[in-house]
């Protein structure tokens, strides 16, 4: 009786990986930018700052996605929830606006990962490590470590 409540191991695994303190301070870091990326451009808005016509928290959250996945939902939803409940002061605003910011992102991400499953934009980047990104710039650029 005492395994009865262990979640299987892939399911603790993915738990593991959502939970983890990279990822809750990656997870932060997103939350922040989105934060105040939108709070400075409802701020520059024409329109009292009720909307914008630019939105750059979209582009954070589609590359926080592409680059993290799914893990980063919750940080974007908060993100989305705090931008728009400072400026406009209606929870339910905020809900709402949250929600639809979220699954903005995750359908852009599903959208482009499922339309084309073979490019490998960002693989790349995810696979190597920072040195090697590192040298392959300044190999490129003439600038070389002594």
């Amino acid at each position: 009786m005492a395994g009865c409540h262990q979640l299987p191991d892939s399911a603790s695994m993915t738990l593991a990986r959502f939970y983890s303190i990279p990822t809750l301070l990656q997870g932060a870091a997103l939350t922040g930018s989105y934060v105040l990326t939108g709070l400075l451009s409802l701020d520059l808005s024409a329109n009292d700052g009720l909307a914008s016509m630019v939105w750059p928290p979209a582009g954070i959250a589609l590359a926080a996605m592409l680059l993290g996945g799914n893990r980063f939902l919750p940080a974007i939803w908060l993100g989305g929830f705090i931008a728009v409940n400072v400026t406009s002061g209606s929870v339910l605003m905020a809900l709402l606006s949250a929600c639809g910011t979220t699954f903005a992102a995750w359908l852009a991400r599903t959208a482009l990962t499922q339309l084309h499953p073979q490019d490998t934009l960002f693989d790349g980047l995810l696979q190597s490590s920072g040195s090697d990104w590192h040298s392959q710039a300044m190999s490129g650029t003439g600038w070389h470590h002594s």
